[in-house]
């Protein structure tokens, strides 16, 4: 990409200090340095829809607050399961007390209350448990319908550039078309004119001056000409002609 810049800078630089002059390079280094600073610009405008509206987005979606909030509640779920794993086990130690001989009002009371406490504790896990399910599935589906929006921004932003730089490139391969048909007309039209412009010896030999009879005082112009109509030839002698054709014209004037 470095190295298309620099082109471009440099074609347009010189496009522009030689347009005064007639040269058929300095108009297309231009408009080829102006195409890709364009197609440049676009890059540009690329790189900032897939930052703003993809890249910060996304990461937004990952550390923003429903994610974290709903990830806390998870981790309060974890910590209440483990509480009330160590709460079981205190359950089950007391209850294997009370099976001995010399049971106690007061292990009974402790049993008592060790088994409130799980009872509890499992309620409120239970609670909690559905709230963090409900909120890991709602962040989950925000997530996903904004990951969807945001790819297909990403995608949409991508065809348009493609179709702008396409449009670009397009208008400078025909304006560079015309060029190499101008350069190549032109290129025909100064062959053309030198042959025309070489005496031939049969004309030498048949030609006595100004003091032959025959001479007639003229002066011959020779151009290229395209065909813009066709026509078919009817009669010998008649040359048949299609449009785009090209062909010498001579103009005589007396």
């Amino acid at each position: 990409m470095e190295i298309a810049r620099k082109l471009a800078e440099d074609c347009c630089k010189y496009g522009a200090e030689n347009q005064n002059n007639d040269n058929r390079i300095a108009r297309t280094t231009l408009d080829f340095g102006t195409s890709y600073d364009l197609i440049e610009t676009e890059r540009k405008t690329l790189l900032g829809i897939l930052r703003d509206q993809v890249s910060e987005p996304l990461r937004t979606l990952i550390t923003g607050a429903p994610l974290e909030d709903a990830r806390h509640l998870v981790r309060r779920y974890d910590r209440l399961q483990q509480e009330v794993e160590a709460q079981a086990a205190e359950v089950l130690r007391r209850r294997s007390k009370t099976k001995e001989s010399d049971v106690t009002p007061e292990s009974c009371l402790k049993l008592r209350s060790a088994e409130e406490s799980l009872n509890e504790l499992i309620s409120t896990m239970k609670a909690l448990g559905r709230e963090a399910t409900d909120a890991m599935l709602s962040v989950e589906d925000q997530q996903q319908q904004a990951t969807f929006q945001h790819l297909f921004s990403m995608v949409d932003a991508e065809r348009s550039y493609h179709q702008h730089v396409l449009a670009l490139l397009d208008k400078l391969y025909d304006e560079m078309s015309l060029e190499e048909q101008r350069m190549q007309s032109s290129s025909m039209l100064a062959s053309t004119r030198k042959d025309v412009n070489i005496p031939t010896a049969h004309q030498d030999a048949n030609s006595n001056g100004p003091d032959d009879p025959t001479h007639i005082n003229q002066t011959n112009a020779y151009f290229i000409a395209k065909v813009v109509h066709a026509f078919d030839a009817q009669t010998e002698g008649e040359l048949s002609l299609s449009v785009d054709d090209y062909v010498v014209v001579r103009q005589i004037r007396l």
